[in-house]
């Protein structure tokens, strides 16, 4: 699956952005991709953390998510981007580092989502 890069802001430290106006950690630029909640980005098949090493990673997902730090499924330049809030409706707001080059508008950017819960937009190849 891909997204498409709609919006690119450039955001210095302690800027505010997106809906919920928080500050920016660093700086670097803030993503608007399409691709949220209505097509099945940040959704998750609830799973029993059985083991301690699930109920380990439960844990420490659930700490970032009290930080307001919430990984996102989508990928750019090799590395998995962050939520910089939760993903709206229609579009996902993704935080990137300084030291990365900012896709142009219109670029695709992969993001792997559950196909159980995911709705398309557009579907090509078949």
């Amino acid at each position: 699956m891909e997204a498409t890069v709609l919006d690119v802001h450039r955001v210095a430290k302690g800027d505010r952005v997106g809906y919920r106006q928080q500050a920016a950690p660093k700086a670097g630029y803030v993503l608007v991709v399409s691709g949220g909640t209505a097509h099945g980005v940040g959704l998750e098949a609830p799973v029993p953390p059985r083991g301690v090493v699930r109920r380990g990673r439960a844990l420490v997902r659930t700490g970032l998510e009290v930080a307001g730090r919430s990984p996102s499924p989508f990928r750019l330049a090799g590395q998995r981007l962050w939520f910089a809030e939760p993903p709206h409706m229609q579009v996902s707001m993704l935080w990137l580092p300084e030291d990365v080059a900012p896709p142009a508008i219109g670029s695709p950017v992969p993001c792997q989502v559950r196909m159980t819960t995911s709705y398309f937009d557009r579907i090509e190849g078949i």
